[in-house]
């Protein structure tokens, strides 16, 4: 991923590494967003009379304002985040949750008294609310803070950037980011060095993975949400309820309570606690033997789920007197006759329907089709 990014891209100490424009697929989808800036905004005004400058480019920023109709620079709003001092909350839910903005809104507030802005009764009461609480309230945080951090640098006293230490080819060819004063570290060079630069975009990623899912990014709680979304279950409130995490909402098994595994891998083990649920629902990684972990990797992905009826799988394993507990072993046959997804048995004990099919596609390892 280092090697897509720009020298403006590479984490700062003020923030963590901006997403390349040239990933185009799965989250974080900067490239598609820049296609839509380029095709929609910036060719569009070039073909029309008006003068249209685009920063750094064609000229530093104070002579571009006197003499242009139009200058486009490139923004970035977790960059202005630390120039306002209007960091969300990621404990709250970040950006991506109501409670997450408040703070990051209050911040705004004072900024924007600091630059003598004066706030229309609108953008106030959307300050106030913290953008409300339905899922487009971030994108209009994102544009507001946008929007006051280029004033900040219009009316304020923050330099547009770039350093004037940073050699004038990268500049050229690559861009910057308005208001950006500082540049990182090219790829690490040690391997200890690669792995706190990794381990900050992990930090990062599974920030936003907590925004969303609710709880700490952990595997079993995302299994729990993937699982909540696809089979209609109704999560505990409490992940400490002993023997299951939620209740059926509907369907065949409607008020059964289920125990819910997400394995990296299936290598034939289930973890049985000593109170039981009615089911166990595991999903499941591509199958693999137990092995040492030396060299291994065990991504979070979905090959396989299985619905087992606990009560009656515990039943067999005792008469095989298989000892019950963690990492309990079962044989091919029982994961064969509990497997609802992709293959399943004649009379399944969950139909998955074919909208949960798609859904649980997403998931798959990155070497399935």
């Amino acid at each position: 991923m280092d090697d897509l990014r720009r020298v403006c891209d590479r984490p700062t100490a003020g923030r963590r590494a901006a997403a390349p424009m040239f990933w185009l697929v799965g989250p974080n989808q900067v490239g598609r967003a820049a296609i839509a800036g380029w095709r929609e905004v910036l060719l569009p005004a070039l073909r029309t009379d008006a003068k249209v400058a685009l920063w750094p480019f064609d000229g530093p920023i104070e002579a571009l304002l006197a003499n242009q109709d139009v200058v486009i620079a490139e923004t970035y709003p977790t960059e202005f985040y630390g120039h306002l001092d209007a960091h969300p909350d990621a404990a709250a839910g970040g950006k991506r949750q109501q409670r997450g903005r408040q703070p990051a809104c209050a911040a705004i507030i004072s900024a924007a008294a600091r630059l003598g802005v004066t706030l229309s009764t609108t953008a106030r009461a959307e300050l106030d609310d913290a953008f409300g609480n339905e899922a487009a309230g971030e994108d209009r945080f994102d544009a507001f803070v946008g929007l006051l951090g280029m004033l900040n640098i219009l009316i304020g006293d923050r330099n547009p950037g770039p350093p004037a230490e940073l050699a004038d080819e990268a500049v050229a060819v690559e861009g910057w980011i308005l208001g950006q004063e500082a540049f990182g570290a090219a790829t690490p060079s040690t391997p200890l060095q690669r792995l706190a630069s990794l381990l900050r975009e992990r930090n990062a990623i599974e920030d936003e993975i907590a925004a969303l899912i609710r709880r700490p990014a952990l595997s079993g709680h995302i299994g729990e949400y993937i699982a909540a979304e696809l089979f209609d279950i109704d999560l505990e409130q409490s992940a400490t309820v002993a023997g299951h995490d939620g209740v059926f909402r509907s369907g065949p098994h409607a008020g059964a309570t289920v125990n819910i595994k997400l394995y990296g891998k299936r290598e034939g083990l289930l973890d049985i606690p000593a109170t039981l649920p009615d089911y166990f629902l595991v999903l499941s990684g591509p199958r693999a033997p137990a092995a040492s972990s030396v060299g291994g990797t065990r991504p979070l992905a979905i090959d396989e789920v299985f619905l087992f009826d606990a009560p009656a799988l515990v039943h067999r394993l005792q008469d095989r007197g298989v000892k019950i507990g963690d990492a309990t072993s079962l044989r091919l046959q029982d994961w064969k006759q509990a497997q609802i997804w992709p293959r399943s048995t004649e009379a399944p004990p969950l139909v998955v329907r074919p909208e949960q099919q798609d859904l649980l596609r997403l998931f798959a390892p990155a070497s399935s089709p």
